[in-house]
């Protein structure tokens, strides 16, 4: 498996991935409705992207940007219909590099609120629940603060 930045030509994949994860936020928690999780690709241009890409096929993709000198991961999604051996963790320590690069120390990711999968991802990072008052943060989502070192 292969990560790598995300490119222009990765956008149908990517947009597939996005959408899935956005049916199976809808489906496993009614404040999220399909309006709230439209794919939004103007969004995704301004973010810095990583792909993951299995014999040319992207399985997964992590979204994030600097925010307020904050590193925020604003979104992941991981083909539902294929194994993926830490691959949510490798695109994360991907992230925090990146992060990292920019000199950023704090990360915070956010996070569907009652996913109890994703809750336990982030937990697994020693992730706590974070709130910044200037940023608003949807009812359906939690910021979370990682507080593991961010590899150097």
């Amino acid at each position: 498996m292969i990560i790598r930045p995300y490119h222009p030509a990765d956008a149908p994949q990517t947009a597939h991935l996005y959408l899935e994860r956005a049916v199976i936020l809808t489906q496993s928690d009614g404040r999220f409705s399909q309006v709230d999780n439209a794919f939004d690709p103007a969004m995704l241009d301004e973010l810095q992207q990583f792909v993951s890409t299995d014999d040319e096929k992207v399985v997964g993709v992590i979204a994030c940007e600097i925010r307020d000198g904050i590193g925020v991961i604003v979104d992941m999604a991981l083909d539902a219909h294929t194994y993926h051996s830490q691959l949510g963790t490798d695109l994360v320590h991907i992230a925090c590099d990146w992060f990292n690069q920019h000199r950023v120390t704090t990360v915070v990711a956010r996070v569907p609120r009652l996913h109890a999968v994703e809750q336990a991802f982030w937990r697994a990072f020693g992730a706590q629940e974070w709130k910044e008052e200037l940023w608003p943060t949807p009812p359906p989502y939690v910021w979370m603060k990682l507080t593991f070192d961010p590899p150097q």
